[in-house]
């Protein structure tokens, strides 16, 4: 798969994948079903993450705010940032009618995270390494603006799946004609998921699987 192929998507057709999160007309259709696994992957996020009144969060590849609109009451700030500008328009107005104003978005790179080390408590990287050019630098990027006591809570695909099928080239037109979303990248073994930690000098404190699709991995920094 080519870079701009991912690039593409989400700069401009990104309003398909936000509609995956709105109820469908059809309960067994393939959006349905997609719809059905962003809700369950969200559960877990919310468990897992465990963000506090006094937290301040990043959510690395927010897309269109869906996330931080649900952390927002949970924590004192949240940050969401996307390369796609069509997304961060649409997560703006997904949030605007907040009642607290303790949120902010911007457009950047997940390579090359626009802020300073140490910055937040929390870390959120959920549905973006699946797409990504370097998840190990990502991981990076995502440790280094953690605080020394943070955690970061992200999202792998995973390999072997019963999904296996969506992981090729006939997947890929499969993802793109029957659920609208783009190829994956990148998929992880659970001993390729260990080197991936391992090269982010991360510390793995909870690791799930999820419909037999995705890792859920929650992350503190391990010493250097």
């Amino acid at each position: 798969m080519k870079d701009t192929d991912s690039r593409d998507y989400w700069e401009r057709d990104s309003v398909k994948f936000t509609s995956h999160y709105s109820p469908q007309a059809s309960r067994f259709s393939p959006k349905q079903l997609v719809g059905s696994f962003l809700n369950a992957r969200t559960r877990h996020l919310l468990t897992m993450a465990d963000a506090g009144p006094g937290d301040a969060v990043l959510d690395v590849g927010c897309g269109h705010g869906v996330h931080v609109k649900l952390f927002s009451p949970r924590c004192r700030s949240i940050v969401g940032i996307d390369y796609s500008s069509q997304m961060i328009a649409s997560a703006e107005e997904h949030c605007r009618d907040l009642p607290a104003r303790n949120w902010d978005f911007r457009v950047g790179d997940a390579h090359e995270l626009p802020f300073p080390d140490a910055s937040f408590d929390c870390v959120l990287s959920v549905g973006l390494l699946d797409y990504v050019a370097s998840p190990p630098r990502v991981l990076e990027e995502c440790r280094r603006v953690l605080k020394d006591t943070g955690r970061i809570v992200f999202t792998a695909p995973k390999r072997p799946t019963v999904t296996f099928l969506l992981h090729t080239s006939f997947g890929d037109v499969l993802r793109d004609r029957l659920f609208d979303l783009p190829p994956i990248r990148s998929s992880f073994t659970s001993s390729q998921l260990g080197s991936l930690l391992r090269e982010a000098r991360l510390r793995p404190e909870c690791v799930r699987s999820m419909w037999t699709a995705i890792w859920i991995v929650k992350a503190s920094k391990a010493e250097r």
